[in-house]
């Protein structure tokens, strides 16, 4: 009751787990006197995995990935930051496919961020906005848009860094296949799973925050998995479905995932303003 107006905050000094995975909104982590980090709690459970393993699998390429190693006569136990699991995973090629893949993954992952961040200010400074609910949900999903456009032109910007630093790696085309349209497509089904995303955060209110942030992640690892699932190993397969993506037209592809998201917002917007 002391915290519900959104004006007032708790500091307490804490070692056990417990009491931060239940209690705390922020982690503010001090080391001998020193600041080492200060960010949201759920924000550090979604980028990081607690790995253990014995002392033969600590290799050098893995240490050169981990944060807060504890080594001991048994093993190890360390913290993997999540995108370079998905790395490991993967293994992936540097097909131009793959860097759009890889950007698009991470912005499918933040596009939700205000679901998120108005999940947990349910009685703070949103319920404060002049706008009806269901116009906030509108916003949603122009931030998930702009969010996704914005990652899908940061992989445009890195494979054509790529094109400068070697001539021999192509932007557009890949032996007989047409890139562009591939791109396309990619950003129209990515706009999907964004759109799917957020209309399932915005009729559902989560109160529990690692189920927010699974059901945050579980649309980028399967659109990830599933776009890297039609690619070879250097970017580019054989398989018949890939083939027929090549052969449409892009812009119309784009187009209609576009008509899909608009109609996915203004579904999300009538239900939420219904149910208020």
């Amino acid at each position: 009751d002391y915290i519900c107006d959104g004006n007032r905050s708790i500091i307490f000094s804490t070692h056990i787990m417990e009491d931060l995975q239940d209690i705390a909104d922020y982690i503010f982590f001090i080391d001998h006197g020193e600041k080492i980090f200060f960010e949201p709690k759920d924000e550090l459970a979604e980028k990081y995995l607690l790995v253990k393993g014995g002392p033969e699998d600590l290799t050098d390429e893995l240490r050169a990935h981990l944060s807060g190693i504890d080594e001991h006569a048994y093993g190890f136990t360390a913290l993997f930051p999540l995108l370079v699991v998905v790395i490991f995973l993967t293994q992936p090629d540097t097909s131009p496919l793959y860097i759009l893949c890889y950007c698009i993954f991470a912005g499918i992952i933040f596009s939700t961020l205000p679901c998120a961040m108005e999940s947990a200010t349910e009685v703070g400074f949103l319920q404060m906005l002049p706008t009806l609910p269901g116009e906030q949900q509108k916003g949603h999903f122009l931030f998930g848009f702009l969010f996704t456009l914005l990652a899908f032109l940061s992989g445009i910007v890195s494979i054509f860094i790529c094109h400068l630093l070697r001539p021999s790696f192509q932007m557009f085309t890949a032996g007989e296949w047409n890139l562009g349209d591939l791109y396309l497509i990619i950003l129209g089904i990515s706009l999907i799973f964004v759109g799917i995303q957020t209309f399932v955060l915005s009729i559902l209110r989560f109160k529990s925050a690692q189920a927010m942030a699974i059901l945050r992640m579980i649309p980028a690892f399967v659109f990830l998995f599933g776009m890297s699932g039609l690619f070879g190993e250097d970017g580019i397969t054989t398989d018949g479905s890939i083939q027929m993506l090549s052969r449409i037209n892009g812009i119309m592809i784009l187009v209609i995932c576009l008509v899909i998201y608009l109609i996915l917002a203004q579904a999300a917007a009538i239900i939420v303003t219904r149910k208020h």
